[in-house]
């Protein structure tokens, strides 16, 4: 699926109905492709890159070509096939929102019938990639002095939140560190169930940082950033986390000796910065917690602290993806609203496709029968009958008289065999 993709801006450029198209975004596209049955998915790929003639393309070289429609006598086109072709008629009416949404909008969306980048795709990756200042809260430095000044270690939990995770053009992510208040034991003995809301353990928790996900937009580049910017900044910590990504990245990296080995694999940039990091043998400890459990009734093994501190870190990392930067915020969610639109009328466009070749096969697979039909020699498809079955279906129809013109000597022995 990808490998065709990857040329098919070149491809494209090369076409003057496909000049100065937008860029194709491979991602949404797709998953647009793939929203679609497997066994119809291989007529959408040959339909985007144009893997067939048109009747009007045939016309330029062969002679006997009309350029005119197989199913009916208007000229042949792409935009004909998908919104005009009258033997079409029955199809277009059981898809009529993407019939009227091809018929207003430009050829493009029939002559390339791709998930196009969204106007401000790239000014916002562009944001995404800026250096960020992240700044932690006086209140935690406040409780991190008094845990170290009475020997205990600062435990901290840690969340990524990424809106529309499924669709990267659109995806934006944050991440938060949560501090407790007091120690492991204190907090295991003291924080228990029984409360009926959150605000009522709000005492026992301080957000510590909360930032946007630098970079690449995901939910574990978030959840991995969390992690390395907590042991950046202490040296000593226990981290609660319910990202399986982050803890398998912080125990793969502990067992790299060569930081060359990591240059290569995703949020590589991060994972250099943590293997840095474990060269100072600092005690870090991570654990991992099962996610979103407050409000859910089934039995766990996690105790109720680490619930409730995740559930603390899931409200700041929600909060920072709603309210950091304000304006990114807003152009963002503008731009999701349109590509989610464009996404879901692009399947609703493979679905007519779908069914357009479905009728098109069937009705170049009548033509054919027929004309077969009208040329038929007799016997010539029943090879796999026997013969006496093949006699026992036969009935003459019309009959017809061969002119054998045998040479004399052929015809003398004929005569004198029939006569013997």
């Amino acid at each position: 699926m990808q490998a065709w993709l990857n040329n098919l801006t070149t491809i494209a450029s090369e076409r003057k109905d496909l000049q100065g198209a937008p860029t194709p975004h491979r991602d949404l596209t797709i998953a647009a492709v793939h929203k679609q049955p497997t066994n119809k998915q291989r007529g959408i790929v040959r339909e985007i890159s144009q893997a067939f003639q048109l009747e009007n393309q045939k016309a330029k070289w062969a002679p006997d070509a009309t350029g005119v429609c197989v199913h009916c006598p208007s000229q042949d086109s792409r935009k004909h096939r998908q919104t005009a072709c009258a033997a079409m008629e029955h199809v277009y009416q059981k898809h009529p929102q993407v019939h009227d949404f091809l018929l207003e909008m430009d050829d493009i969306h029939c002559n390339l019938p791709v998930v196009y980048v969204p106007n401000h795709h790239d000014f916002h990756q562009w944001c995404f990639h800026q250096k960020q200042e992240v700044c932690i809260t006086s209140e935690a430095f406040q409780v991190t002095e008094s845990l170290r000044d009475s020997g205990d270690i600062p435990v901290f939990f840690s969340d990524g939140l990424a809106l529309h995770p499924e669709h990267s053009a659109i995806t934006r992510a944050s991440w938060s560190l949560v501090l407790s208040t007091k120690s492991m034991d204190d907090s295991m003995r003291d924080i228990l169930p029984g409360k009926s809301s959150l605000d009522e353990y709000k005492a026992q928790f301080v957000v510590a940082a909360i930032s946007r996900c630098h970079g690449r937009q995901s939910i574990d580049r978030a959840e991995l950033s969390a992690l390395v910017y907590l042991h950046e900044q202490w040296h000593t910590t226990i981290l609660i986390t319910d990202s399986n990504y982050a803890i398998y990245c912080w125990q793969m990296v502990g067992a790299v000796s060569d930081s060359q080995e990591l240059l290569f694999r995703t949020n590589s940039d991060l994972l250099l910065r943590l293997f840095a990091i474990r060269q100072h043998r600092h005690l870090h400890t991570v654990l991992k917690v099962k996610s979103h459990q407050w409000d859910t009734s089934e039995c766990t093994e996690d105790p109720f602290f680490f619930i409730l501190g995740n559930e603390f870190a899931d409200m700041a990392a929600k909060k920072a993806n709603n309210e950091l930067h304000t304006d990114l915020v807003i152009s963002t969610k503008q731009m999701a609203n349109e590509v989610l639109t464009e996404w879901d009328m692009r399947c609703k466009h493979y679905s007519l496709i779908t069914d357009l070749h479905e009728q098109q096969t069937i009705k170049s697979s009548a033509k054919q029968t027929q004309e077969q039909q009208e040329t038929d020699i007799p016997f010539l498809n029943k090879l796999s009958q026997t013969v006496a079955d093949t006699l026992k279906q036969y009935e003459i129809s019309e009959g017809f008289v061969i002119q054998v013109d045998w040479p004399h000597e052929v015809k003398s022995q004929i005569t004198m065999d029939i006569r013997g």
